[in-house]
C-alpha cells in the first residue's frame, strides 16, 4: 500500500501503505479552515465550516433513507439521480446536501456536474463551498472551460466558496496563478481566502510567492500559511524573510515552518552562514517538532552543519534523534568514527534502521560489524534490514554478483525475501542491478507469498521488460488474481504486460516499422484473462495494461465502475449506528492503545461513515492488536494497520475514498492509499500540520486526547488494542 507523501521530503506512499513503492499523491483539494483560529491547539480548534453544517442537529428520520441511499451511490460510484434530486432538494438537511455534493465529487457523470454548478450559484453557503470542493475533486479528469470560468469568478469574489473555489483551481497553474496574485494584492480579501491563496502559493508552480509581509504577520494563522508556503519555494529572497521571522517571537507552529524553509537549497552560499545559526538556536528550542525540522534542515548544509547535528545525536526526543542521524553520517561521508557514533547513539531498531539507510549513500563497505552479523539474527526485521541494506552495500564494493542474495531470497519468511529483492535491485548501479538479478527475480515471481510476487512483478516492470516473459506473466496473472493479501502482483503483472506490449509493438529508435516480436497468441490471452473481483480495482489496473487491455466491462478507467452491491438495508444500518449518531453529538470514538501508551480518536461518522464503519468491523475482529506502527516519519506520520509489517499488506479488499475539505492539522486520522478507492486496513496520524495532503486522503477522524503519546510514537511501537466503542 503507498504511504502519504511528506510535503518538502518524498517518502514512499499508502496506500500514505508504503501511504510499497512511491505513488504520486493526489492533488490537494480542500479547505483548511482552521487556519482561521490562528495558534489554538487541535484538540481545542472548532471544527471548520462543513464540519459545523454536519454537526448542527439530527435531521427528521424520514431523512434516514435518502441518506442511505447517497451512501450507496456513493460505494457503488454509479450515479442516480433520483437519489441525488432527493438529497439535493431544497427542503433536504444541509448537512445531507453536503455530503451529497462530496460525493458527487468522485463520480464522473455529467448530470452531477450541473448539480454541482446549481449548488456553486446557489444561496447557501454551506453547499456552495461544498461544491466548489467537490467540483476541484472532479477536475482532476477535467472540467469544460465554462466551469473553470465559473470557479474563477467565485475565487475572486470573496464569498463563502471563495477559498474552496482557489483550491479546486490548482490542476489549472495559469488561471490560479492569476486569482492568487490578485487575493494577495487586495488587503480587503476575506481572511479566509487570504490564507488558502498563500496555501497555494507554495503548491503550485506559476503561482506567485507569499509577501514577505505576510510572512511577519502577526496574524498566527496568515503567519503559518505564508511561512508554509515560502518553506516549500525555496527562494533566497524568500530565506530572508524567514530569517526575519525566525527572530520574532513565534508558536512553535510557526517556527517549525520557518525552520523548514532554511535548507540549503534556500539559502544558497550567501545566507548559509545566517541560516546555520538560525538552526542552531533552533535545535535548542523548547518543542520537539522545531527541532527536528531544525535538524532536517541543518542536515542539508553538509559539514559546516556536523557538530550541533552531533549534539541533536543526544535530544532526549527520539524522532529528533531519527532526523539527526541522516543529516550527521551526510555531512561527515566516509569518517568512520562518524559511524560509530551515530550507531552508539541510540540501539532502538528504527534509529540502527536509519544508519543503515544513510549508509547506503557512502561509497566502500561502512556497515557496522553488528549489522553485518544481522544475517541470521533470530528477528526478521534484522535479517530483512541486513538483506536490504547491508547486503548491497557489500555487493557493491566487492563488485559482486547476484548471488549474494541466495540465503535471504531462501528466507523462511516472506518479508526477508521481500526485502533481499529490494536490496538486490540497490545493489546496482542503476539501471544495471547485480549480475544474475533477472533469473532470480523471475523465480521470485513464482513465490508463494504474494508479498514477494508482488515485489518481483513490480520490479519487473519497473526494468526492461524481456517478451520472453510473457507468457510467465499471463500464466502468473491466474495466481495472481486469487490472493486475498494484496493486489500489488496484480499490478505488477498488469504494468509488465502494458509495457512489453508497448516496447514489442513500437518501432526501434530511427525505424518506421514497429517491431513485431509478438504472438497474437499472447494477445488473446490478455483479451481473456479474468477481472479481480473488485470492479473498481479492475478499473485501475485497466489503464495499466495500456493499449492491449482485457476484454472486462470497463471501457475506460476513468468511467464510473459499480463496486459489488450490498443492499440498501446495510447502508440504513450504517446510517443509524454511526452517520445519526454522529449528527447527534455521540460520534464512535476509537481508543488507541499502545506500548507508548492510550490515544482516544473521535471518528468522523458523519462525512466518512463508510470508512469509520471499515475501521469498526475490522477492531471488532482484533484485527488490529499486535501490529506494529510499520512507519513513523518524524514531524510527518504514523503509519500503521498493515499485518505484514511491510508496508504493503492489508485485508484483502478496498474501500471508497470518502474525501472532504476536512483539513489535517496535527492528529488528524486519514487512510492510507496507493491510487483512488484503494484503502483497506493502513491509516495514519499526522503529526503536524500536512495541509498539501487535504482532500486528496479520507479524514475519517482526530486526536482528542493522549497528546503525549502521539508526539512520543516511534517506528516498530505495537498496537496494543484497537477498540472502538459508541
Amino acid at each position: 500500500m503507498t504511504r502519504p507523501r511528506a510535503a518538502c521530503l518524498a517518502p514512499r506512499g499508502a496506500r500514505p501503505r508504503a501511504i510499497t513503492g512511491g505513488v504520486a499523491v493526489p492533488l490537494v483539494l480542500g479547505i483548511v479552515a482552521s487556519l482561521t483560529l490562528g495558534g489554538t491547539s487541535a484538540a481545542q480548534r472548532p471544527a471548520g465550516p462543513t464540519a459545523r453544517a454536519l454537526a448542527t442537529r439530527v435531521p427528521d428520520a424520514r431523512w434516514r433513507r435518502p441518506w442511505a441511499a447517497v451512501l450507496r451511490m456513493a460505494d457503488r460510484r454509479d450515479y442516480d439521480s433520483a437519489t441525488v434530486a432527493v438529497a439535493l432538494a431544497s427542503d433536504a438537511p444541509s448537512s445531507l446536501a453536503v455530503v451529497t455534493l462530496h460525493a458527487l465529487g468522485q463520480l464522473r457523470a455529467h448530470e452531477g456536474q450541473a448539480w454541482l454548478l446549481a449548488s456553486l450559484r446557489g444561496s447557501s453557503p454551506d453547499r456552495a463551498a461544498a461544491a466548489a470542493f467537490a467540483l476541484g475533486t472532479r477536475g482532476r479528469a477535467g472540467l469544460p472551460d465554462s466551469t473553470w470560468e465559473v470557479l474563477e469568478s467565485v475565487a475572486i469574489g470573496g464569498g463563502p466558496a471563495a477559498a474552496a473555489a482557489v483550491r479546486a483551481l490548482t490542476t489549472q497553474p495559469g488561471r490560479v496563478g492569476r486569482v492568487v496574485r490578485r487575493i494577495l494584492a487586495d488587503s480587503a480579501a476575506p481572511r479566509a481566502t487570504q490564507i488558502e491563496a498563500l496555501i497555494i502559493s507554495g503548491l503550485v508552480r506559476d503561482a506567485p510567492a507569499p509577501p514577505a509581509a505576510l510572512i511577519a504577520s502577526a496574524d498566527t494563522g496568515v503567519a503559518r500559511a505564508a511561512v508554509y508556503a515560502a518553506a516549500r519555494l525555496r527562494r533566497p529572497a524568500l530565506a530572508r524573510a524567514l530569517l526575519a521571522r525566525a527572530a520574532q517571537p513565534s508558536p512553535s507552529s510557526v517556527l517549525a515552518l520557518v525552520a523548514r524553509g532554511l535548507g540549503r537549497a534556500a539559502t544558497g552560499d550567501s545566507l548559509a552562514d545566517s541560516a546555520r545559526r538560525a538552526l542552531a538556536s533552533l535545535v535548542q528550542h523548547r518543542d520537539p517538532v522545531v527541532r527536528t525540522e531544525a535538524v532536517l534542515a541543518l542536515g542539508t548544509h553538509g559539514a559546516a552543519a556536523a557538530d550541533p547535528l552531533a549534539a541533536a545525536l543526544r535530544d532526549p526526543h527520539a524522532l529528533v534523534r531519527q532526523a539527526a542521524v541522516v543529516g550527521f553520517l551526510a555531512a561527515r561521508r566516509g569518517d568512520t568514527g562518524a559511524v560509530r557514533l551515530a550507531w552508539q547513539a541510540d540501539t532502538a531498531l528504527h534509529l540502527r534502521e536509519a544508519v543503515l539507510q544513510a549508509l547506503g549513500a557512502w561509497g566502500g563497505d561502512p556497515m557496522p560489524a553488528e549489522a553485518k552479523a544481522w544475517a541470521s539474527d533470530a528477528d526478521w526485521r534484522r535479517r530483512a534490514l541486513h538483506a536490504q541494506w547491508v547486503l548491497p552495500s557489500r555487493v557493491r564494493y566487492a563488485l559482486g554478483d547476484a548471488a549474494a542474495f541466495d540465503a535471504p531470497l531462501a528466507d523462511a519468511d516472506a518479508r526477508v525475501r521481500r526485502a533481499a529483492l529490494e536490496g538486490m535491485l540497490l545493489a546496482g548501479a542503476p539501471p544495471f542491478p547485480p549480475r544474475g538479478t533477472p533469473e532470480r527475480l523471475r523465480r521470485a515471481t513464482d513465490d508463494a507469498s504474494p508479498l514477494v510476487r508482488a515485489a518481483a512483478w513490480g520490479a519487473m516492470a519497473r526494468g526492461v521488460p524481456d517478451t520472453a516473459d510473457v507468457p510467465r506473466a499471463i500464466a502468473a496473472w491466474a495466481v495472481a488474481v486469487r490472493d486475498t493479501v494484496d493486489e500489488d502482483a496484480r499490478t505488477g503483472i498488469a504494468r509488465f504486460l502494458g509495457v512489453a506490449y508497448g516496447r514489442a509493438t513500437a518501432p526501434a529508435p530511427g525505424d518506421t516499422m514497429p517491431r513485431r516480436d509478438w504472438q497474437e497468441a499472447w494477445t488473446e490471452a490478455i483479451r481473456a484473462l479474468p477481472p479481480p473481483t473488485d470492479p473498481a480495482e479492475a478499473a485501475r489496473l485497466m489503464g495499466l495494461f495500456g493499449s492491449l487491455r482485457p476484454a472486462w466491462r470497463v471501457a475506460d478507467p476513468e468511467m464510473d465502475v459499480p463496486a459489488t452491491d450490498r443492499p440498501i438495508a446495510w447502508y440504513d444500518s450504517v446510517v443509524r449506528a454511526i452517520v445519526w449518531p454522529a449528527l447527534g453529538g455521540r460520534p464512535p470514538r476509537a481508543r488507541l492503545a499502545t506500548s507508548r501508551g492510550q490515544l482516544l480518536i473521535t471518528l468522523d461518522g458523519a462525512t466518512a461513515p463508510l470508512t469509520v464503519e471499515n475501521l469498526s468491523r475490522l477492531a471488532r475482529r482484533r484485527y488490529f492488536d499486535g501490529l506494529a506502527f510499520h512507519r513513523v516519519v518524524p514531524a510527518f506520520v504514523a503509519q500503521g494497520g498493515d499485518p505484514t509489517g511491510t508496508g504493503s499488506g492489508g485485508p484483502g479488499y478496498a474501500i471508497r475514498d470518502e474525501l472532504s475539505p476536512t483539513p489535517y492539522e496535527r492528529g488528524t486520522l486519514g487512510m492510507a492509499l496507493s491510487g483512488p478507492d484503494t484503502g483497506g486496513s493502513q491509516w495514519f496520524l499526522t503529526l503536524t500540520w500536512q495541509p498539501h495532503l487535504t482532500g486528496g486522503y479520507t479524514v475519517f477522524g482526530r486526536v482528542t486526547a493522549g497528546w503525549e503519546v502521539l508526539d512520543a510514537l516511534r517506528q516498530h511501537d505495537l498496537i496494543v488494542r484497537l477498540s472502538v466503542v459508541p
